[in-house]
């Protein structure tokens, strides 16, 4: 069995609940968002908080809705 942390994180702004998928695995996180995916180094950051940031950074780049 691997040892992967999975999840899915959710933003609300306005009326739009922007969803993304993120998967930890040896250390890198990797969030998936309805137009693209990202993947950086884990260090110590709680996973679902870096999620979160990376979901923001879809946002803003128009990357992001309100499905995978």
């Amino acid at each position: 069995m691997t040892n992967k942390a999975r999840g899915t994180v959710t933003i609300t702004e306005g009326r739009i609940d922007y969803v993304a998928e993120y998967a930890v695995e040896k250390e890198m996180i990797t969030v998936v968002a309805a137009h693209g995916s990202k993947s950086t180094q884990l260090g110590d950051s709680d996973p679902e908080v870096l999620a979160r940031t990376l979901l923001r950074e879809f946002i803003k780049a128009g990357k992001a809705s309100d499905c995978i």
